[in-house]
């Protein structure tokens, strides 16, 4: 196995071993996570039952009702997803956290991380679909804000310049180690719904309690797969610290 590849699957197994020990820590936020998922998936349908032609689905793909749902189902997405980053922080760093405190530091957060997240989402948007290059570039760069906004307490802006001189040196091991983690959860969870979908056939497409066990099974799966991602960016954002010279992961 060529060196890179095996350092790329150490990683991933840091990340796994890192979401499974510290899932104690996280399963509140992770079943809240999974049921604002169901509560968006359920509203996402019911808008586009209404949408019964392929007009009405652009209709509605650029409604403001749409958009303003998935904005208002964000703020909470993120901090939940924040309150995870930190707790896994913690573990990772052998820190012992009690009560609330990781709740009220990430609410503390909020407001930098929406300004980051926004600034993040629209300027590798654009530079995607202007030159690709560049916006693919700072995907990467700056996909360790949530780690300096929460666990350095850097503001908005400053926490996607702090990302960038982490990544610095170590783009492509971060890259890879998020993407491989993220396709891995994705298919997973992709996985769960075929699943789902097949018990909920089998029971018949008429029987409640079928639909009810493909439910079941697609929420558990959301559940279980929450602190993957996140977990692969408190591994590479210890891994960016340790690169540094003259820096430690504590």
């Amino acid at each position: 196995m060529l060196p890179a590849a095996a350092g790329l699957g150490a990683r991933v197994d840091a990340s796994v071993g890192l979401a499974r020990n510290g899932y104690r820590g996280v399963a509140v936020a992770s079943v809240l996570l999974a049921v604002l998922s169901a509560a968006l998936s359920a509203a996402v349908s019911a808008l586009a039952s209404d949408a019964d032609s392929f007009e009405g689905i652009l209709q509605l793909a650029f409604s403001g009702r749409l958009w303003g749902l998935l904005a208002l189902a964000f703020v909470p997405w993120l901090y939940l997803n924040l309150v995870i980053v930190l707790r896994l922080w913690a573990q990772a760093e052998g820190l012992v956290r009690g009560g609330f405190d990781d709740w009220r530091v990430a609410l503390l957060a909020l407001p930098g991380a929406l300004l980051a997240a926004l600034v993040y989402v629209v300027v590798t948007t654009l530079g995607t679909l202007a030159f690709i290059v560049p916006g693919a570039y700072l995907s990467v760069a700056w996909i360790l804000w949530p780690m300096t906004c929460v666990v350095e307490r850097c503001g908005g802006l400053a926490s996607l310049s702090r990302s960038t001189a982490l990544v610095s040196g170590r783009w492509l091991p971060t890259a890879a180690l998020v993407t491989v983690v993220t396709v891995v959860v994705a298919l997973a969870g992709m996985c769960a719904g075929v699943v789902g979908t097949a018990l909920a056939l089998f029971a018949g497409s008429q029987d409640r309690l079928g639909a009810m066990l493909g439910s079941a099974v697609s929420f558990a799966a959301g559940v279980l797969l929450a602190p993957l991602v996140p977990a692969a960016l408190v591994i590479a954002y210890r891994a960016c610290r340790a690169s540094q010279a003259g820096s430690s992961t504590t």
